[in-house]
C-alpha cells in the first residue's frame, strides 16, 4: 500500500509542471460576480416556467393560447438545470481552499453545506406537508403530494429520497440531492489527497491533483454514465457539467492551465457523436458563458431587478411549486374553460412565487447565511 501511495506521489510530481504555470488570476476566492448571479436568477425563472407548463392544472388550456411557448418551456426548460450544475461546480471550487484538507475539515465543510441547503428546504417541506394536510390541500386537484409516508419525509431530510426510491415531494428538489452528493465527493477526494500526502510525505497541489482525479470521472460520465437512465439518481450521471464548472474555477484562478480545460471541453463535445444529448450541450454552453462572464465581463453592470432575482433564486427554486399549486387551484373557477384566462393565470402564479421567495429568503435563507458567516469568523468552521 505504501508503494502505491508513493507511486501516486511521483505521478503527481511528474504532471504538475505540465498542468500549472504562471498565469494571471482573474477572480479571487469568495468574490461574487453580479452577472453570474443575474444569470442564475433568470435560469431559476425558466425552471419555474417549465414546472408551470408541467404541473399547472390548466396547462392544456394555456397551451391552446400559446402553443409554441408552452411547448418550449415543457420540452426544453428542464435542460437549464445543467447551467446550475456548471455554476455549482464552479462555486464549490471557488469556495473551498486550494490546499488539501483534513477529514475533520471535510466533515465540517459538508455540514456547513448541508445547513446552507437544508434550512430553507426544510421550511418549504414543512409548509408543503402542512398545506397538503389542511382543508385547502384536501380540496386541491391535482393534489400537491401524490403519496406521503414518514419514512419518505425522513429520506427528504437527508436528501436521500431518490436514492432510496421514494421520489420527491416537491418539483425540482432532486437537484439538491445531486448537489450535495458532489460536495461530498469533492470533499472526500480533497481529504484522501491529504491522507496520501501524509503517507508519501508530499504536498499535493490541490487543483492539479483534484483535476487528475475528477477529469477521468467526468469524462466517463459524459461518455457512459450519462447515457444510462438508471444512474440519474447518483452524482455520477451529472459529473460532466459539475467537473466542468470546477475546472473553469481553477483555470480562472490560475491554478491549472487553460489547455486542461480545453481538453476536457473538447472531450465532452466529442461524446455527443455517440449520442446527442441536449443536456450535455447546455452544460457546454453554460461553461462557455461562465468562462466568458468572468474572463471578459467581470464588472459588467447588471440591473438591480436582475440582481435581486439572483439573490432569491434558491428560495424561488424551493417555494414556487407550493405557491403555484395554491394560486392556480384558487384561480381555477375564474379560469373555467378559457385558454386566455388559463394562460393569464400563469404569470399571476409566478408573481406570487416571487413574493413567497422573497419571504423565504429574508426570513430563513439570509439569516441562515449570516449565522454561518458568524461561525466562520469565530473559527468554528472553515
Amino acid at each position: 500500500m505504501i508503494r502505491v501511495f508513493s507511486t501516486l506521489g511521483h505521478f503527481h510530481a511528474s504532471v504538475v509542471s505540465s498542468l500549472v504555470g504562471e498565469r494571471p488570476r482573474y477572480i479571487n476566492t469568495g468574490q461574487r460576480v453580479a452577472l453570474l448571479d443575474g444569470i442564475k436568477g433568470i435560469a431559476a425563472c425558466v425552471i419555474v416556467g417549465h414546472h408551470l407548463s408541467e404541473f399547472s392544472p390548466s396547462a392544456k388550456l394555456a397551451n391552446q393560447f400559446a402553443p409554441n411557448l408552452m411547448y418550449g418551456l415543457y420540452n426544453y426548460g428542464l435542460f437549464i438545470v445543467h447551467l446550475f450544475f456548471v455554476f455549482g461546480g464552479f462555486a464549490l471550487a471557488m469556495a473551498m481552499p486550494d490546499e488539501t484538507i483534513s477529514w475533520r475539515k471535510a466533515f465540517s465543510s459538508f455540514g456547513t453545506r448541508y445547513v446552507r441547503l437544508a434550512a430553507p428546504y426544510l421550511v418549504m417541506l414543512f409548509l408543503l406537508v402542512a398545506v397538503s394536510w389542511s382543508a385547502l390541500g384536501r380540496t386541491m386537484e391535482p393534489p400537491l403530494i401524490d403519496s406521503f409516508s414518514w419514512s419518505q419525509l425522513l429520506a427528504h431530510v437527508f436528501f436521500l429520497q431518490d436514492v432510496l426510491g421514494y421520489g420527491n415531494l416537491s418539483a425540482g428538489t432532486w437537484y439538491l440531492c445531486i448537489d450535495l452528493q458532489y460536495v461530498g465527493l469533492f470533499l472526500m477526494i480533497q481529504a484522501l489527497l491529504k491522507t496520501v500526502g501524509k503517507v508519501t510525505r508530499q504536498d499535493f497541489d490541490g487543483p492539479v491533483a483534484m483535476s487528475v482525479i475528477l477529469i477521468p470521472l467526468g469524462l466517463v460520465s459524459v461518455w457512459y454514465w450519462n447515457r444510462v437512465l438508471e444512474y440519474e439518481v447518483f452524482v455520477f450521471y451529472f459529473l460532466g457539467p459539475l467537473v466542468l464548472g470546477s475546472l473553469i474555477a481553477w483555470t480562472l484562478k490560475g491554478r491549472i492551465s487553460w489547455w486542461v480545460l480545453l481538453f476536457y471541453a473538447t472531450a465532452m463535445t466529442a461524446s455527443l457523436a455517440i449520442e446527442f444529448r441536449p443536456r450535455v450541450l447546455v452544460g457546454l454552453g453554460s461553461g462557455l458563458t461562465l468562462y466568458a462572464c468572468v474572463r471578459f465581463w467581470l464588472t459588467l453592470p447588471i440591473p438591480s431587478p436582475i440582481l435581486w432575482l439572483g439573490k432569491v433564486s434558491y428560495s424561488l427554486f424551493l417555494i414556487h411549486y407550493l405557491v403555484n399549486g395554491i394560486v392556480l387551484n384558487g384561480l381555477d373557477p375564474w379560469i373555467g374553460s378559457s385558454p386566455t384566462r388559463a394562460f393569464a393565470a400563469l404569470p399571476i402564479a409566478f408573481l406570487a412565487s416571487l413574493v413567497a421567495a422573497a419571504g423565504l429568503y429574508y426570513w430563513v435563507e439570509a439569516p441562515c447565511d449570516r449565522f454561518l458567516k458568524s461561525l466562520r469568523k469565530k473559527g468554528c468552521h472553515p
